[in-house]
């Protein structure tokens, strides 16, 4: 790489907060998969237009991506910052972009940063990720505000302004545009349901967990399409449980990285890991709460 090189970075904010506003599990499931969407086209689509060279790292709202022009790196942060709040009315965190140029093996490592000058790739990083903490610490996010009482306000988040009346698990209902997106693309995430904004309908999240479950037997069951099918298993409480789980020092992890292939591997990998993840114990929580129900027709998970 040239001295011509400018590290951008960007992470959407408060990520749980954004996708548990609305209240049902299929407006969860589709507020992620949305994430996802969102990701993959601003670093795989749209970026490219405005002079990416290189994507090191596109995983759930968090991008860095190596640009040949600052000015053009500053509009396309501009772009995703304003469709992510349209798409889900969530704010991203987008420093400026840090000059660099790449050294290679001759990158400072993490814990020994001794660029003078124009920084290596480890210190360029250091650099953003401190100026977007900075930034983070200092923002003021939008807080909620009583409406008027003539106001349509969202029933699944309870706090969004309605924008559409629109049919939610069978009952018409006041939504705001992101729990309305929220629950769309969470309907057609589900098996057997044609996903327009996907090549193939197979290629959906739930669909890689599935292929993920070490079991093949399990490869062909269907998921859950409401949360009801699970709490029949339970007849005296018709209790279900989520789990909500966080990787720890992920950071930590990726500060370790001194070069854009080195991180972009990690990024990749760690994807992968959260299939496998998710996927690993299904098989044996399967066989132990639905264990006799198997093969008669119930195969729900």
């Amino acid at each position: 790489m040239n001295d011509d090189t400018y590290l951008f970075g960007a992470e959407v904010n408060r990520i749980q907060d954004t996708l548990f506003a609305a209240g049902l599990q299929r407006q969860v499931v589709g507020g992620s998969r949305l994430l996802a969407m969102f990701t993959e086209e601003a670093a795989d689509n749209i970026a490219p237009g405005f002079g990416a060279r290189q994507v090191i790292v596109k995983a759930g709202g968090n991008f860095r991506i190596v640009f040949a022009d600052e000015d053009r790196a500053v509009q396309f942060g501009e772009r995703i910052a304003a469709a992510y709040h349209l798409l889900l009315d969530g704010v991203m965190t987008i420093p400026r972009p840090v000059p660099f140029v790449d050294k290679g093996d001759d990158n400072c490592a993490s814990d020994q940063q001794t660029c003078s000058g124009l920084l290596c790739f480890t210190c360029a990083n250091e650099a953003l990720e401190k100026e977007m903490r900075e930034l983070k610490r200092k923002r003021q996010f939008a807080i909620t505000t009583p409406q008027a009482p003539t106001t349509a306000i969202c029933q699944s988040s309870g706090t969004q302004l309605a924008e559409r009346y629109a049919g939610l698990e069978s009952d018409d209902q006041y939504m705001s545009g992101p729990a309305f997106r929220m629950k769309e693309v969470g309907h057609i995430e589900k098996k057997g349901v044609p996903n327009p904004h996907l090549d193939d309908e197979n290629e959906g999240f739930l669909a890689k967990i599935r292929e993920a479950i070490p079991d093949s037997d399990y490869h062909d069951q269907r998921f859950a399409k409401r949360p009801e099918e699970l709490a029949e298993w339970d007849p005296t409480q018709s209790n279900i449980a989520y789990l909500v789980a966080d990787g720890n020092n992920m950071g930590k992890y990726f500060r370790h990285c001194r070069t854009p292939a080195q991180r972009k591997a990690l990024s990749e990998a760690l994807q992968k890991v959260v299939y496998e993840a998710i996927a690993a114990p299904i098989s044996g929580l399967a066989e132990k709460l639905f264990g006799s129900y198997l093969g008669r027709g119930k195969t729900a998970y």
